[in-house]
């Protein structure tokens, strides 16, 4: 008998296209729901239509990617949401932050001239940026261990030898 499979069920967000959903998540207008020059960083008049959307659709669209992405955040969140004068934290690299461009998801979008891209600025991940400040949610942080269990099993899988320390085998003759 044939058994029909469903599709994974999508978000419905009512007057909320794809194209701008995706604009809010990643900051980026790469469909043209915002302006006419598509693929930029939105302009100073897109970026109003965003934030009146993103104020609109706020919860629905935080649920739905915290659901897809624990201890992430959309774009939106970071630009507009996130704890006032708060940054990721610098954790190693070279490059002075240009000012007024810490608003690219916590970390600065553009450096001044003694950028080195052989050593580019790294930032905590977005997951300690958000328990450092009390912004997981219970759910979020169960779903962040069960992943961090699944790496760590993996890893561990990809380093064991054989009980008898042969080499595994791969089919075929030998």
């Amino acid at each position: 008998m044939i058994r029909r499979r469903s599709l994974p069920r999508r978000e419905s967000f009512g007057d909320l296209t794809p194209e701008l959903l995706a604009a809010l998540e990643t900051g980026h207008d790469n469909f043209g729901a915002l302006s006419p020059a598509r693929g930029r960083r939105l302009s100073a008049d897109a970026l109003k239509v965003a934030r009146a959307a993103w104020q609109l659709h706020r919860q629905r669209i935080l649920v739905a990617w915290i659901r897809k992405h624990p201890g992430t955040r959309p774009w939106s969140w970071w630009r507009w949401d996130a704890p006032p004068r708060t940054r990721r934290r610098r954790i190693g690299g070279t490059g002075t932050a240009l000012p007024g461009t810490w608003n690219w998801y916590g970390r600065p979008s553009a450096y001044a001239g003694d950028y080195d891209g052989s050593n580019p600025p790294r930032f905590e991940p977005e997951h300690e940026f958000l328990e450092r400040h009390g912004l997981l949610a219970p759910r979020e942080r169960a779903a962040l261990k069960s992943i961090e269990c699944r790496a760590a099993a993996a890893a561990r899988q990809n380093t064991r030898e054989d009980v008898d320390g042969a080499q595994p085998r791969h089919g075929g003759a030998r």
